[in-house]
This record gives structure tokens, sequence and C-alpha cells, in this order.
């Protein structure tokens, strides 16, 4: 009898208490609300105009990608390079402007460029191709110091 007593005297105070949160939220100021939305739209325009810009950064670094790309080519074909050649350049000439361009929109987003090269730079190299990953293990391979804290154990 004592224990059923007890959890309906619980539940009757967990009643009274989602009453009285009812009652506050019902008595609660609508401009209070307002006011919360309207201070978020400063920050909500500052962020749209801020992907507006990395959206145009980014089309105007590809056209003139495409422009150095053609150049490149037009170049190499006039010095009658190898097809290898080409395209080794056309490729390298590809990838390293355009992750110069993710550098540049990642700025303009607040990242600092020390963090861009700290993941990308040349300790962040994943295990070499075929090698079983073996995590802060005391092996030789260049590619697993990297992945086990940058050569601590070595």
């Amino acid at each position: 009898m004592d224990l059923e007593l007890s959890e309906l005297t619980t539940e009757t105070r967990t009643l009274e208490e989602v009453g009285q949160f009812v009652e506050q939220v019902k008595n609660t100021d609508s401009g209070m609300i307002r006011e919360w939305l309207e201070s978020l739209v400063p920050g909500l325009l500052g962020f749209a105009l801020q992907i507006v810009l990395a959206g145009a950064v980014y089309l105007i670094g590809s056209k003139l990608i495409k422009l150095a790309r053609k150049i490149l080519r037009r170049w190499l074909e006039r010095t009658e390079a190898d097809m290898g050649v080409r395209q080794f350049l056309d490729a390298l000439l590809k990838y390293f402007s355009f992750s110069i361009l993710v550098v540049i929109i990642l700025t303009l987003f607040g990242v600092t460029t020390a963090s861009v090269v700290a993941v990308v730079g040349p300790d962040a190299r994943p295990c070499a191709a075929g090698k079983p990953c073996q995590f802060c293990g005391r092996r030789v391979d260049y590619a697993v110091k990297a992945v086990c804290g940058r050569g601590l154990y070595y």
C-alpha cells in the first residue's frame, strides 16, 4: 500500500510540474521569441554572404584554371612534347590549382592555412597501398610512421 501511495505521489508531483511548465510557456512573452529569431538574422545573413562569395570565388577560379590548362596544352602541342608529358603536366596543373582554390575558399570561412597544411602536409599520409596499417607499431615504414603519431615511436 505504501508503494502505491509513493508512486501516486510521484505521479502527482510530475503532473503538477508539467502543469506549471505549461503555464510558464503560456505566460511567456511572444516578443522574446521574436527577439531571439531577430538576433539570428545577422549571423545567417553573414553566413549566406560567405557562401555566395565562396561560390563566386569557385566559379572565377575554375574558369581561370580552365584557361591556364588550355594555354598549357596549346604550348605543349606547339613544342611537340610527348603525349605522356602533356597528360602529366595537365593533371599536375589541374590538381595543384584546384587544391589552392580549395584552400582559398576554406580561408574565406575562417579555416587557417596552417591547419589545412597540417591535414594535407607531408606527414599526413595514409598507409602504403597493399600494406596493412599497424597503428602505433614499431615498423620503419614511413607511411605507418606518419599514421602512428608522426614519428613519436621512431
